[in-house]
């Protein structure tokens, strides 16, 4: 089955502490709700963006 176009996003790169990204790691690994790394810190700052734009509007 030939895969799907997806919308090109346009990526930067951050650094983050290595005990951090090894807590990051251990989360991902134990508890399975993210495939990846990369899917749980994407999760994380959306959540965060959103509490902002919520405590904005008050």
């Amino acid at each position: 089955m030939p895969k799907t176009k997806r919308d090109v996003v346009l990526r930067k790169n951050i650094r983050i502490p290595t005990p951090l990204i090894n807590k990051v790691d251990k989360i991902v690994r134990d508890y399975g709700l993210y495939p990846n790394r990369q899917q749980f810190i994407e999760s994380a700052i959306r959540e965060k963006v959103e509490r902002i734009k919520i405590a904005e509007k008050r």
